[in-house]
């Protein structure tokens, strides 16, 4: 159950004016194609697999928002990742990055003053396979980090965009599954990322587009 919280009328101009700034900043950064951006806070969405219409792309990329019961293309939509999910990187935790050094980290379990990023393959109309899901390149002052941990302590890294990206940064994802992993940004300001979605369909590779994910991550420049 959401707890409604009430604000008053300085509050919500307050609001109102960081979600302006954020919009302003992602269209400068995707121009026309963040016309109309809707910003995402601490909703539970998905980034979900869906078939594309017919005379497109086979396969698409979006984001689900499970609270509004809404697919959300993502070029209309911006990540928040506000200063408090910046956490210190712990010695031994080296595969995210520096020890000691700074990573805002959208988690995998659920903190209700963060989004709750999953990846779904649910309601996909394929035979039962596994897809791959390919972070293709980082645009933007932040390094980018996928991961789980092991169950034994340690963590099993899927993307790391400070070693370089290639064909081995690849996640899969079964048909009809829904998963949750740990999403870290090295750096406040805008970063995007672009996912590639592979499935094989009548015994040949079927392609999603190259699809930009922007993370607009606290404390964002002021210019």
């Amino acid at each position: 159950m959401r707890v409604k919280t009430h604000y008053s009328q300085r509050q919500t101009g307050v609001l109102c004016l960081v979600s302006g700034l954020l919009m302003t900043a992602a269209r400068l950064a995707l121009g026309d194609d963040a016309r109309g951006s809707y910003l995402l806070t601490n909703e539970h969405v998905d980034l979900k697999v869906i078939l594309a219409p017919e005379g497109t792309n086979l396969l698409q990329l979006v984001f689900r928002d499970h609270l509004q019961s809404v697919d959300r293309p993502t070029r209309e939509t911006v990540v928040r990742v506000p200063e408090t999910a910046r956490l210190t990187i712990p010695e031994g935790f080296e595969a995210v990055g520096p020890a000691g050094s700074d990573l805002w980290v959208l988690p995998a379990g659920q903190d209700p003053r963060l989004l709750y990023l999953g990846f779904s393959t649910e309601g996909l109309n394929l035979p039962p396979q596994s897809l791959e899901l390919f972070a293709r390149r980082v645009d933007g002052p932040a390094q980018f980090a996928l991961w789980q941990f092991d169950g034994t302590g340690g963590l099993s890294v899927t993307f790391q965009s400070r070693d370089g990206l290639d064909e081995t940064d690849r996640l899969r994802l079964p048909t009809g599954a829904h998963q949750h992993h740990n999403v870290g940004l090295s750096k406040p300001g805008l970063t995007t990322v672009w996912l590639q979605v592979r499935a094989t369909v009548g015994g040949t590779n079927a392609w999603s587009p190259e699809t930009p994910v922007l993370f607009a991550v606290d404390p964002l420049p002021k210019e």
